[in-house]
């Protein structure tokens, strides 16, 4: 064994490439969304959300939304469900009826903004009431 050698340099150089290191867990959580999606937001639990196509019919759009990396489905496995909003009165549709959007900050909030904020390049179809 080498003794003449210095280890504080090397400990160094690890210690300042630790951050860029891969956890296992997360290198398994990376997944390609492809090009409908646009990234909207994150939650606390680590679940990405990204929308996809957005309707509008009047005051209401139905944006599609898929979430990555959610701690209550099996590992790599992805959703995607709709969401209907209406941008008049700040609701989204639930089973039981229309439902006030949370605030501002708040995952529903941002479903919201992206889909009754979406520029009409990124509208997939407009319908006439």
């Amino acid at each position: 064994m080498n003794f003449t050698t210095p280890i504080a340099p090397v400990f160094a150089a690890a210690l300042l490439l630790s951050p860029f290191a891969e956890e296992p867990s997360k290198a398994a959580a990376q997944v390609n969304v492809g090009t409908q999606w646009e990234f909207i937001t994150d939650a606390d639990d680590g679940t990405l959300y990204f929308g996809g196509p957005v309707t509008r019919v009047g005051n209401n759009a139905v944006l599609l939304i898929k979430s990555v990396n959610d701690p209550e489905l099996p590992p790599g496995e992805e959703d995607q469900f709709r969401m209907a909003f209406n941008c008049a009165n700040r609701t989204y549709k639930k089973s039981n009826g229309w439902v006030t959007v949370g605030e501002k900050g708040t995952v529903g909030y941002r479903w919201f903004k992206h889909a009754c904020g979406a520029s009409p390049l990124k509208v997939s179809r407009t319908v006439q009431a």
